[in-house]
């Protein structure tokens, strides 16, 4: 590690998780700076993104930490160049990244690594420019986030998702999704009703949708469920949770570098196109291109062995 590169930035989302977390931000700021380094705090990304650049045509940036939910780790990671490292504060409501990376909100174990850490490589997907570095979907839960989006004020919890998933089922009318990859079998093309494109292999509420997903192989894994409806999204879920659903004659998992996503000819004309999420936040509507991009992002964690305390 370059022990001459002084400057730490906070990047922070005051509206992530259940609670507000201002107070622990501070503690946090005030942890680093007293280790011998030098700390800026934003919470506008728009700033944030000057400053690291700045920083990083400077050479002063040492690290970038990265304080919300998988949503604000994907943006932060947007504008952190691939050899600054990365480092995780989770405070979101799932935290499916810093669960599988095994990061707490341990001030000290922050500390701890921004001085001897070590470094861990990982692709990242992007989407039409955007970064993403869990899951992309594309379906019935890209439609709960958006109409999450629209009830949003402030911090959230996981029930406060149960009015979008309920008006969702009452409005959503699983259209067919076409889904076209440069595959570990060549180029295929087909239509499914439910779509997750998998960098990392975690998804809300512990689903085991994709637990051979591995975000160190160069490789996107895009997982469907063919039928659509309320029925067969419960009956979905039941597989799920059994652990047999890749013995569903409607699921397919291949593994990809770049796909993409549309409505086939004549689905769906006249309605609006379905909408696709990345890491919990809404990315957009149909069509789309998903593409990885191998070792993109680069993460700091605590040294092998650092213990709680010590």
């Amino acid at each position: 590690m370059d022990t001459t590169r002084k400057l730490v930035i906070i990047v922070a989302n005051p509206a992530s998780g259940t609670q507000d977390r201002s107070a622990e931000l501070q503690r946090l700021q005030a942890a680093i700076e007293a280790s011998g380094l030098r700390v800026e705090l934003f919470d506008a990304l728009d700033l944030a993104r000057q400053s690291i650049a700045q920083a990083t045509n400077t050479g002063d940036l040492r690290a970038v930490v990265a304080a919300g939910g998988d949503g604000t780790i994907c943006s932060v990671a947007s504008m952190t160049p691939a050899d600054i490292p990365l480092q995780i504060f989770p405070m979101g409501t799932e935290n499916l990244l810093a669960k599988y990376l095994g990061v707490s909100r341990d001030i000290d174990a922050v500390c701890a690594s921004l001085h001897r850490g070590r470094r861990v490589p990982m692709d990242a997907g992007r989407v039409d420019g955007k970064l993403f570095l869990v899951v992309a979907t594309c379906g019935f839960d890209a439609e709960v986030v958006w109409q999450m989006e629209r009830i949003r004020r402030g911090h959230i919890s996981r029930w406060t998702y149960t009015a979008p998933i309920l008006r969702s089922m009452w409005r959503y009318r699983f259209p067919r999704i076409a889904v076209r990859t440069t595959s570990t079998a060549g180029e295929l093309e087909w239509t499914a009703a439910w779509v997750f494109v998998f960098n990392v292999p975690r998804y809300a509420a512990g689903l085991p949708i994709c637990r051979q997903a591995d975000p160190a192989d160069g490789w996107l894994d895009v997982c469907t469920f063919d039928r659509g409806g309320v029925f067969w999204g419960f009956w979905y879920l039941i597989r799920l949770w059994m652990g047999n659903h890749h013995r569903s004659r409607g699921f397919r998992h291949v593994r990809a570098r770049h796909l993409e996503l549309f409505l086939p000819h004549g689905e769906g004309r006249g309605a609006v196109p379905p909408c696709f999420q990345i890491d919990g936040d809404i990315g957009g509507q149909l069509p789309v291109s998903i593409a990885v991009e191998p070792q993109r992002v680069c993460f700091q964690l605590p040294p092998h062995d650092y213990e709680k305390g010590e």
